[in-house]
């Protein structure tokens, strides 16, 4: 019974051994399933991974980090964990892209992050019940087998933009690609 909560700590500390700096190559809120896979799969030609540089692609943009992962700005209804209508679209992408031939074998954290507003326990609970959201969307809605995705939340431990704790940048989920 104790490997679980182990394999847990163990994903969540790799995850939070990963850079935290972001490079900026599409805009996150119509991002195509291609992007997607090419991002999760490490395989986005057009975007160098730099430090802090913005760089554009045609028609989209979405945040890529280091060690193949996307940060995308799922929005969930105010101070809960329910999905808006937008955010389903991007998880359908989403699904497909995890379903595709490159990523099928792969598995996944979804991280739950949280702006710094309110108190750090409670913004851990939203973070961690919003990535089981995620999570369960992607299994119920799209498909994905619920042992592909492991769900992490990290609060406001990990701010996208550190300089200002209670910025909308904060609040997303990231999906880390475990297999590459």
């Amino acid at each position: 019974m104790l490997k679980a909560p182990l394999i847990l700590t163990a994903i969540a500390a790799v995850t939070l051994s990963f850079p935290s700096f972001a490079q900026t190559c599409l805009e996150k809120s119509d991002v195509s399933v291609d992007t997607l896979i090419s991002a999760l799969s490490g395989e986005l030609e057009d975007c160098q991974k730099t430090r802090g540089i913005e760089i554009l692609l045609p028609d989209e943009k979405v945040e890529v980090k280091e060690a193949n992962f996307v940060a995308m700005d799922i929005q969930f209804e105010f101070d809960s964990a329910r999905l808006t209508d937008d955010a389903r679209q991007q998880l359908d992408k989403l699904a497909l892209a995890l379903a595709s031939e490159k990523l099928v074998g792969s598995d996944f954290v979804v991280e739950g992050h949280t702006d710094a507003s309110g108190a750090a326990s409670y913004n851990q609970q939203l973070s961690e019940a919003r990535a089981l959201s995620v999570q369960k969307y992607l299994s119920d809605a799209g498909g994905i087998s619920d042992g592909r995705l492991i769900v992490v939340g990290k609060g406001e431990s990990s701010p996208a933009d550190p300089n200002d704790p209670q910025s909308s940048a904060n609040r997303r989920v990231e999906i880390v690609n475990l297999s590459n």
